[in-house]
């Protein structure tokens, strides 16, 4: 799985999803107007960063949310997911179907199910990311 399709999981999940690397790999999704639109939206104006345990503030929470809005992945009226969007970003940013099916059903599928809903949009779009990194992030060796 590449770089491209695990910042998906912004996107979303980032689920959409979108990610990897953590956000490092926004540009490609997401267009830089459209960041600075949501850095705006949200007053996020912290870094970036693949760790999602480091410095989460409601600010950066608000970004990953207004980044599925604006990836067309999330409603922002009533925070449901765009599932078709989600199909087509997939698609776009993973090598074949095959590579398309097992990035849903092994990190799409599994944060939508395990991820509640909540009326906070932007603690579950960042829950649904983080999920979805979680889900990405490559085993680590002891």
């Amino acid at each position: 799985m590449n770089q491209s399709s695990c910042i998906l999981t912004l996107a979303l999940t980032i689920v959409a999803m979108a990610v990897v690397s953590g956000f490092k790999e926004l540009d490609s999704v997401l267009p830089q107007a459209k960041q600075e639109e949501c850095r705006k939206e949200s007053n996020f104006q912290g870094e970036l960063s693949g760790d999602l345990s480091q410095n989460v503030t409601q600010e950066l929470k608000c970004f990953a949310a207004c980044s599925l809005v604006k990836l067309g992945l999330m409603n922002e009226k009533d925070g449901t997911i765009n599932t078709t969007q989600l199909d087509e970003l997939i698609a776009k940013h993973t090598e074949g179907k095959d590579a398309a099916d097992m990035f849903k059903h092994s990190v799409v599928e599994p944060c939508l199910k395990e991820v509640n809903k909540t009326a906070d949009y932007c603690e579950y779009s960042f829950q649904l990311v983080t999920c979805g990194m979680n889900k990405v992030k490559p085993p680590t060796t002891g």
